[in-house]
């Protein structure tokens, strides 16, 4: 079965999927809307999001901020809140769960943040204009687009 999700980018931005929920932020208005119904607060500027693999956390990245938002989905709770490079775009969380990685449009740069701790371990210099990030399915690789 095929799902085609139509999206208006004047008012919604990012989407991410869990196995029961959709998330997506709300432009300008810093707020992730899910298909529960509940809404999760981001100061500004929310643009791209990511769930992991067990449905427990969704991350959102504030571009006007420079910071990721983190969410427990279960428990509707603010995790942590991450400063990271600037303007950042595509978030992607590792197949284990460990890492997320955040491309960094304005400062070129990639965030390595381990989830644990929700503190940056690395920033990795790549090449201007970053976009998104995508894990190989062993987690072993990520792929930037630039």
């Amino acid at each position: 079965m095929a799902i085609i999700v139509l999206i208006n980018f004047n008012i919604l931005f990012g989407v991410a999927i869990s196995e029961e929920l959709r998330f997506f932020t709300i432009r300008d208005a810093g707020k992730i809307g899910s298909t529960d119904g509940r809404v999760r607060s981001v100061q500004r500027g929310s643009t791209y999001l990511t769930v992991d693999d067990s449905g427990e956390i969704v991350l959102a990245t504030s571009s006007a901020e420079n910071k990721i938002y983190a969410f427990s989905i279960n428990e509707n709770h603010l995790l942590g809140i991450v400063e990271v490079g600037d303007t950042p775009k595509g978030i992607k969380i590792s197949l284990d769960g460990r890492i997320a990685m955040v491309a960094n449009k304005g400062s070129a740069t990639v965030s390595v943040i381990d989830l644990k701790t929700m503190n940056v371990i690395r920033d990795i210099l790549v090449s201007p204009v970053l976009h998104n990030i995508v894990f190989s399915p062993n987690s072993q690789y990520a792929y930037v687009t630039i």
